[in-house]
């Protein structure tokens, strides 16, 4: 079997990452600056900006109504939901390594019951039919502000072995699911016999150089959060696998080092996951994690948001002509896409 950990090592050695050559224009700054008038004071926006091997860092906060520059692109943020791409890329590798298919029933790779008609790809590509958190997920939530603290591997469990209702028919309706993902790492965790955050660790992190992300850490400083009030809240915890659906913390210059791994075509582990599995509409289809948006006349781009309830995150990624942006934010008061696409519009 081949390690498609050490294949993106090789392809992000190959490639040498050069400090910027360009410069945000006036055009580029007003909408920054724009966005970031509507948000709470005290929240910062942390922007790479990325084109071929160059890439272009811009931090800002607002403080007292004003917009300032700030240096902050090694600070960490919560990315929300853009953790699921991460997931579905352990999934390609598995899927390389030829220890699952893509079309498998994923009930008989768990330790628990799950309505037999799913199958792995549809837990990717949110066509499981199942809900978007577990029907007994509210029960658990003590603090809305840290709604996921409580919900573990047992109450998994408990929820699969008293309900195998679907929201949908598996494969036929695309509906936005949480859950989804975590069955899926449950699923890996089965196949590697490791826990999420490990192999999360061990095969995209490390080989990837991306020292700065992590799941759950005491040790490292996250930005304060701000919900959109602007009051400074709790960071989420996560246990178990469903921090397979937004539990990864990280920074912009790591995010730009993904962007950039994915300029390789050579790369099966990426290509993989970018491949649609399923049709949405005409202007999006959705891979493996990642959604596939017709935005013009050129080929879909690579798109994933997140949000908890102190931060908000976007990525949009250009293969072809190596463009990639990602913009993480420390308030959840809006969604960063709109500013993610309009930046893409400008390179």
């Amino acid at each position: 079997m081949k390690s498609y950990g050490l294949l993106l090592l090789f392809s992000l050695i190959l490639s040498t990452v050069c400090l910027s050559q360009f410069s945000l224009n006036e055009g580029q700054k007003k909408l920054i600056n724009k966005t970031a008038f509507d948000y709470p004071n005290n929240s910062q926006l942390s922007i790479a900006i990325v084109k071929g091997n160059e890439i272009l860092f811009h931090g800002i906060i607002k403080e007292e109504d004003n917009i300032r520059e700030i240096e902050n692109k090694d600070s960490i943020f919560e990315i929300g939901s853009i953790t699921k791409v991460f997931t579905s890329l352990l999934l390609s590798k598995a899927v390389l390594e030829d220890k699952l298919t893509l079309d498998d029933k994923a009930h008989k790779y768990l330790p628990f019951k799950l309505n037999k008609k799913i199958r792995i790809k549809q837990l990717a590509n949110h066509t499981s039919g199942l809900p978007r958190v577990p029907r007994n997920f509210a029960e658990t939530v003590t603090d809305l502000n840290d709604p996921y603290s409580n919900y573990t591997k047992e109450n998994i469990k408990a929820y699969f072995d008293s309900d195998s209702e679907l929201d949908n028919k598996a494969g036929t309706h695309y509906a936005y699911s949480n859950l989804g993902p975590a069955v899926l790492a449950s699923v890996l965790e089965q196949i590697e016999q490791k826990e999420y955050a490990k192999l999360l660790e061990e095969f995209i992190f490390r080989p990837m150089g991306l020292s700065s992300s992590f799941i759950n850490s005491n040790s490292i400083q996250i930005v304060p959060g701000h919900n959109e009030k602007g009051k400074v809240i709790p960071y989420w915890t996560w246990h178990s696998c469903m921090s397979a659906a937004g539990g990864i913390k990280s920074n912009v210059v790591d995010l730009a080092k993904f962007i950039q791994a994915h300029f390789d075509t050579e790369n099966k582990l990426l290509r993989l996951a970018q491949n649609p599995t399923f049709k949405v509409n005409d202007e999006m289809s959705i891979g493996l994690g990642w959604h596939l948006l017709k935005i013009d006349e050129q080929a879909p781009v690579l798109w994933h948001n997140g949000r908890t309830a102190g931060f908000t995150s976007s990525m949009v990624i250009r293969p072809e002509s190596e463009y990639g942006i990602v913009i993480l934010s420390n308030a959840a008061y809006n969604n960063l896409d709109r500013l993610t696409f309009e930046l893409l519009k400008t390179l």
